[in-house]
């Protein structure tokens, strides 16, 4: 080849790369443009989504808000207009900003307020269908889509969602909760506590009313039904107070062994644990009597003498015994107040003042349930007339005093308990907005007198 062609040929081949660099190089800008704006989206969408569970931890009636929200609307993320963007170089989470941290980016803060005019957010929530019956969601569990959207240089629409499901409290639901449906105690219950208390020994092959009319001599079941029930509910209230005196028990041994020289958040930890032993078994007590209700009215509605008619020759030779049953499950009553108080009692001891081995979040999840003792206690307090105007005022009184402890450290929080002061602003509005659990209370506490007419029954 000559020199000419030679370098005919290398002009050619120099040209061809630098069309070829040329074209990679803006297609690899492209790119970096591509990642960038996504990775902006990515980091967004984090964001909300760890603020939505930041926020529904400090503040329970937020995940009520969240159900109402539904389906949004996209909203920028600058100048203040979506909730969720405020001060973004925060990592901490929602529950921590302190006052003045949580400011709108506005041009003021210059490229940041560059980078993000261009994004909008919107955040849908939906409820998680149950996989065994698709037409029914779930209870208290959202499907939380947050969608980001922006526009590139070439003004197309780009989006990136981040969806996530969120367990919460449907506070709503504590006003339609129906105490009919908590089931009575079915006949076999019923006839089985019967033969206990005639004969611990007795063991029958089946459990029906023929037989035990049989074995009883007579009787009339519409009268032997509701007091098997109660008899059944006697048995499980003392198994149930036996079982959880022996766990209280060995928690308060173990307290006593730590002392003073025990790990604070070992000794928190106990604690909290005595705490919830103490509230679990007044709930347990709680859903006894809420069971026996309708039997406990049912035969102390009878007007006609208990007698030998009505219970059998056998169940009417010990009758004597019967009369102390109503006597024994007053005394169970009274012990779901006091289980209630004395758990109110034990997250008081660590939380006023607050304890050196409990963690800030710890100590907002404790207060929670702390304060949902207390509603609890206000509330049992109105249906036995126990001074329910001084202790609503006493409660009021704490709402606020931790208000102005958590003022400014976590606005989530203080929304919360503002909200749990519109809540207990008076007793009318306590019980309206907890109208369901008020219904539970007046079910089951509200058996007192009619135990008591069915021990002058017996007697």
């Amino acid at each position: 080849m000559t020199l000419l062609e030679i370098l005919i040929a290398m002009s050619i081949l120099v040209a061809s790369a630098l069309v070829l660099i040329t074209t990679f190089r803006h297609g690899g800008m492209s790119g970096e443009a591509f990642s960038a704006e996504h990775f902006t989206a990515m980091f967004l969408a984090q964001k909300v989504i760890e603020d939505i569970n930041d926020r529904v931890a400090v503040n329970p009636h937020y995940f009520t808000a969240l159900m109402h929200s539904a389906q949004g609307k996209p909203l920028s993320v600058v100048d203040g207009k979506s909730p969720y963007f405020r001060l973004l170089e925060n990592t901490q989470g929602f529950g921590t900003l302190r006052s003045g941290e949580d400011d709108p980016i506005v041009k003021a803060s210059g490229q940041l307020y560059e980078q993000l005019k261009n994004y909008t957010c919107q955040v849908d929530a939906t409820f998680v269908k149950d996989p065994a019956s698709p037409w029914k969601p779930l209870p208290n569990l959202l499907q939380v889509t947050v969608t980001i959207a922006w526009k590139n240089k070439e003004g197309r629409l780009q989006s990136y969602r981040l969806g996530q499901m969120i367990h919460g409290i449907d506070t709503d639901a504590l006003k339609s909760i129906q105490p009919d449906l908590v089931a009575d105690f079915s006949d076999e219950i019923a006839i089985k506590a019967l033969y206990q208390f005639l004969d611990p020994t007795k063991r029958p092959t089946s459990y029906d009313w023929a037989g035990f009319l049989a074995e009883n001599q007579g009787g009339d079941q519409e009268t032997l039904r509701p007091l098997g029930a109660i008899l059944a509910g006697l048995l499980m209230c003392e198994t149930t107070c036996r079982e959880y005196d022996g766990v209280i028990r060995k928690a308060k041994d173990m307290l006593k062994q730590l002392g003073k020289k025990g790990k604070p958040s070992v000794v928190a930890k106990w604690r909290e644990h005595l705490a919830r032993l103490r509230e679990q078994k007044a709930a347990s007590l709680f859903y006894i009597f809420a069971r026996l209700a309708n039997d406990i009215k049912r035969l102390s509605q009878f007007r006609a003498p208990l007698g030998e008619a009505r219970l059998g020759k056998k169940m009417y030779a010990v009758r004597l015994k019967l009369t102390g049953v109503p006597v024994l499950l007053l005394n169970h009553l009274v012990k779901i107040s006091l289980g209630f108080a004395t758990a109110e009692a034990s997250y008081r001891e660590i939380l006023v003042p607050p304890h050196a081995g409990v963690t800030p979040n710890r100590r907002i999840a404790m207060t929670h349930h702390w304060l949902d003792l207390r509603k609890m206690g206000l509330l049992m307090a109105d249906q036995w007339n126990l001074e329910p105007a001084k202790r609503l005022a006493e409660h009021q009184k704490l709402l606020q005093d931790l208000i102005a402890a958590y003022e400014g450290r976590q606005p989530g929080f203080v929304e919360y308990l503002r909200r749990e002061q519109e809540i207990a602003a008076s007793m009318a509005s306590l019980k309206s907005e907890l109208a369901g659990l008020a219904a539970h209370i007046k079910r089951s506490l509200g058996v007192n007198d009619q135990l008591r007419q069915i021990q002058n029954k017996f007697s």
